[in-house]
Order: structure tokens, then C-alpha cells, then sequence
């Protein structure tokens, strides 16, 4: 058993702090993010050379989008497009040795009416939450619920609970909120949340390293050991240093050559 460090964010536009993050992955080691609003577009051609990045944009507006960055050493293949009506998402199979985990990076659009809550919402949630694998979905669910610390219940908050408590599907929170609005008259709230049916996550912490109106929310998934992918690898020999090739080529290895003289017989003198 192996505990991945994993981490999820609405970033409110991943595009003006990318650097910062791309940080943030180096400096907390992080094995998979879930990030939702990140504002990318599909001409935005946005890698790293450490993870590789599954996206979906949304092409009717110029915010949301969702987005997984996950370790290139980590093997997983991405998921079939998960036809929700509401919920942006994006997924991918992590394979480990025994077994696969569906990992999902998703986010519910804020202000979505009651009627759209009701429909569209719940049907979305029964459909990511009926997988018949193993499962971790996260993100920013605008679900506000008392049971999760929020000072108030929503319409979204009441389904998520009822659909959670039906199918046996876990929420998984932080203790303190994650979303602060900038308009002061609203209260903090916890709507970045976790769903599972999986008992293996654990230290969850939220920090503000990152620029943003929600929080970092950080924690660990306990799993079987996983296949790392090792990349294929063709040498470009033009960048060599070949200077510092041979310093350290004269500095461990010693050539000794003994030359052998064998006198010629009388025979072969002729």
C-alpha cells in the first residue's frame, strides 16, 4: 500500500498564475491534481514536462473548465466521455497492480436554477456516482450543506446528500470552509468536496498558497502499488558534454594494457 499525494482547486483561471502552481505541483509533490475553472481555451497549448494534462474546456463561455494533471510516471489511461447534462468533468483510469481507481475532476456551474438543480443535477450525479468501480470525484459542487459546515442548505446541497445517502456513496470535506466570496455579506462556505465509495483517504488539509477565493484542499489516497510508466527515451547526441563525459570517463576508469612480446622461434626466423 502506497499513499498518492493528491490535491484539489478551483483556481479561478489557472491561466494568469500557471507558473505559480506549476511550483506548487514541484514543491508539494503532487501526484495527481483536480482543478476545476481553470479558463483554459482548446488553442491554449498548455503543458508540462512532468505531467501529463487531460482537459475540458467550456467553449460556450469564457470561464469553467476542468482539468487533471497527473504524474507522467504514473500509468492510467483516460476515460470515456461522461455524457452529464450540468456537471463539467473530466476522467481517467488509474491502474495499479490489483485493480483501477476512476478519477474524476468535475465542476457545477454556480448559479444554476432551482429546476436545473432538480433535473439536470441529480441525474449527473446519479451517473458519476453509479460507476461500478472504484471511484473518487472532486471538485467544486456549489453544494451547500449544513452537514458539511456551510451555514446554510441549497437545493444542490440537499440532492447531494440524498443521492450520496442512497447509493452508499461517501462525502469526504475539510473541517473548515474552502470558498470565501469576495462579496462580504456571504458567508465562507465548504462546497469543494470529495465523493467516494472508497474508505482510504486521509489527511486532508486546505492552504492558501495559491491566489484564488477558494482554498487548496490537500490529502492522501492509500492504494495498491502502482504501474509507473516508463517513458521511451531516444538520446540526442548533439547535446552531450562531451567535456564533461571525458573528465569523469579519466577520472573512474583506469586503462592498464600490458603488451605481451613473444620471441620468435628459430623456426619462424627462418
Amino acid at each position: 500500500m502506497i499513499n498518492l499525494n493528491l490535491m484539489m482547486w478551483n483556481a479561478n483561471s489557472l491561466v494568469r498564475d500557471l507558473a505559480e502552481f506549476y511550483n506548487y505541483l514541484s514543491h508539494k509533490d503532487i501526484h495527481i491534481a483536480f482543478i476545476s475553472e481553470t479558463c483554459f481555451k482548446p488553442h491554449m497549448n498548455i503543458k508540462h514536462p512532468k505531467y501529463t494534462i487531460h482537459r475540458n474546456d467550456r467553449l460556450d463561455a469564457s470561464r469553467g473548465g476542468v482539468a487533471l494533471f497527473i504524474k507522467k510516471s504514473i500509468k492510467h489511461k483516460q476515460m470515456k466521455t461522461i455524457k452529464c447534462k450540468l456537471i463539467e468533468s473530466i476522467g481517467i483510469e488509474l491502474l495499479t497492480n490489483n485493480s483501477s481507481i476512476k478519477l474524476v475532476s468535475i465542476y457545477v456551474p454556480g448559479g444554476v436554477n432551482i429546476a436545473q438543480h432538480k433535473t439536470e443535477f441529480k441525474a449527473d450525479i446519479n451517473l458519476l456516482t453509479k460507476m461500478n468501480e472504484k471511484f473518487l470525484i472532486c471538485g467544486d459542487f456549489n453544494a451547500r450543506n449544513q452537514l458539511w459546515n456551510c451555514s446554510t442548505t441549497n437545493t444542490a446541497g440537499k440532492l447531494l446528500m440524498d443521492v450520496a445517502t442512497s447509493n452508499g456513496t461517501l462525502i469526504i470535506h475539510p473541517n473548515t470552509p474552502t470558498h470565501f466570496p469576495s462579496d462580504q455579506s456571504r458567508n465562507p462556505s465548504t462546497i469543494d468536496l470529495i465523493l467516494s465509495n472508497l474508505h482510504n483517504v486521509s489527511n486532508i488539509v486546505t492552504n492558501s498558497d495559491l491566489y484564488s477565493d477558494h482554498k487548496i484542499v490537500c490529502f492522501q489516497l492509500g492504494c495498491d502499488e502502482i504501474h509507473d510508466e516508463v517513458p521511451n527515451r531516444i538520446p540526442v547526441y548533439s547535446q552531450t558534454d562531451w567535456v564533461k563525459y571525458t573528465r569523469i570517463i579519466n577520472e573512474n576508469i583506469t586503462l592498464c594494457t600490458c603488451l605481451l612480446y613473444t620471441s620468435p622461434s628459430p623456426r619462424d626466423r627462418g
